[in-house]
């Protein structure tokens, strides 16, 4: 099971997510937000970060994104992204996971 957790309440976040579902031609994931039932029974719960729960592994920040890249048949990107360490990648994720309220609109309710 490929799950994606996100901030239901970001506009920003669900922008995103619709992307994923456009890009996710063969169905891999599934989508939950961060006041679901499923969010609720993880082992590890944090707020601050998209999550991708990948047959029970959980991945944070950039290194979701990279595994939900890979999953969806991005590979190739999901490779380069592997290139840059870390930290840079988290460092950027977290500025702009700090701003994500300004960057977009409103959050939607009829979300997936």
């Amino acid at each position: 099971m490929n799950v994606v957790i996100y901030d239901g309440d970001c506009g920003f976040c669900q922008y995103w997510i619709r992307w994923l579902l456009k890009l996710d031609r063969n169905e891999e994931l599934m989508f939950a937000d961060q006041y679901s039932n499923f969010f609720q029974k993880l082992p590890v719960q944090r707020t601050d970060s998209i999550m991708f729960v990948e047959n029970h592994k959980i991945y944070f920040e950039s290194q979701a994104i990279i595994e939900i890249l890979s999953v969806t048949g991005y590979r190739k990107l999901a490779a380069t992204g592997r290139l840059i360490p870390g930290i840079v990648r988290d460092g950027v994720y977290r500025m702009i996971a700090k701003y994500r309220h300004h960057l977009a609109p409103k959050s939607c309710k009829m979300m997936p």
